[in-house]
């Protein structure tokens, strides 16, 4: 029990430790040097699941892993889509996978 709590102490101070380096995300306001101004970006739902959009020819640009579930970005015809999963049975008592998708353009 001792060592558990010992490896996760250093694994947590380890993650300290990388996030205060890596200085992510960057400070916003325009006093801050070197920093991109923030702008209003349009998010249009998209009412169709990420299944159904990859099935109609759609191809995945980047993955990755978000607070609540993977973040899928797609090419999807003209748009660029930004897909959230929510995988069955997370904490709650959703029994199926489902997609909330955002076209950003």
């Amino acid at each position: 029990m001792k060592t558990r709590m010992i490896f996760t102490a250093i694994a947590l101070s380890g993650v300290v430790t990388l996030a205060s380096a890596a200085n992510w995300p960057p400070e916003t306001g325009a006093k801050v040097p070197g920093n991109a101004l923030e702008y209003p970006t349009k998010l249009e739902p998209v009412n169709r699941s990420l299944q159904q959009m990859l099935n109609e020819g759609a191809t995945v640009v980047s993955s990755g892993l978000g607070e609540n579930g993977p973040v899928v970005t797609l090419h999807s015809g003209k748009s660029y889509v930004i897909c959230i999963l929510k995988g069955a049975g997370t904490g709650s008592d959703q029994n199926v996978a489902t997609s909330k998708c955002y076209a950003m353009n």
